[in-house]
C-alpha cells in the first residue's frame, strides 16, 4: 500500500470498516509511514474536537467525502 491509497481508505480504516486484508495493509503502511500516522492523528484530532466542542456523534453528511477528496488532491501525489 502507498500514501495514496491509504488516505483513499482512511476514512474506513478510522472507522473500523473494511475487508481484514485491507486493514491489515493499513497497519502495515502506517508502521512505515510517519507522514501517513500524522494524517491519520490530525485526522482523528479533528473529528474528537467535532465531538466535543460540538457534541457531534456522527460526522456531517459528505464532510469525509470533503475531506477525502481535499487530502487527495494536495497530499495524492505521494507514494
Amino acid at each position: 500500500m502507498n500514501c495514496q491509497e491509504f488516505l483513499e481508505s482512511m476514512f474506513e480504516f478510522r472507522r473500523g470498516e473494511g475487508k481484514p486484508e485491507e486493514r491489515t495493509r493499513s497497519q502495515a503502511h502506517l508502521a512505515s509511514c510517519a507522514r501517513c500516522r500524522q494524517e491519520l492523528a490530525e485526522t482523528e484530532a479533528c473529528f474528537s474536537m467535532m465531538k466535543s466542542c460540538c457534541g457531534a456523534e456522527k460526522t456531517p453528511e459528505g464532510l469525509e467525502l470533503k475531506l477525502k477528496e481535499l487530502m487527495t488532491s494536495c497530499c495524492g501525489s505521494r507514494k
